[in-house]
């Protein structure tokens, strides 16, 4: 049925442009070293209701451990380096073809964008109406 779905205005962005984006770490995020990796840590404050009704604290802390691949990935998440760059650097340090990384570094720091661990800055673009 159609009557329950959004529509979208916004058509996102294209995959030149994402692959421009510079993927930068977010602040409050708790970074330590652990066993070949990273522990990455990030705390939030939960809306009133929700602690009313679960109980429970106010502030929650999550968190995430990356592996050798997961902390080379986030490392080079600078700010500087645009995700183009990142998946080549990626390819070559594992030896993988470049289709498999693109895939693979795109899914993970899609997921590191879920979890508010990472962003996006894509370059400005104006478009016309």
């Amino acid at each position: 049925m159609a009557w329950f779905r959004r529509q979208r205005n916004d058509p996102g962005i294209g995959r030149a442009e994402a692959f421009g984006a510079r993927p930068y770490r977010t602040a409050g995020v708790t970074v330590s070293a652990c066993e070949g990796g990273l522990r990455l840590g990030v705390s939030w404050s939960r809306p009133r209701w929700q602690c009313w009704l679960g109980g429970g604290r106010r502030r929650v802390e999550k968190q995430y451990e990356l592996d050798a691949c997961g902390r080379e990935v986030y490392e080079a998440c600078d700010g500087v380096r645009s995700l183009r760059t990142i998946v080549h650097e990626f390819a070559e340090r594992r030896q993988v073809s470049l289709a498999e990384a693109e895939l693979s570094v795109t899914a993970f720091l899609r997921l590191l964008m879920q979890r508010g661990l990472i962003g996006m800055r894509t370059a400005e673009v104006k478009r016309e109406s």
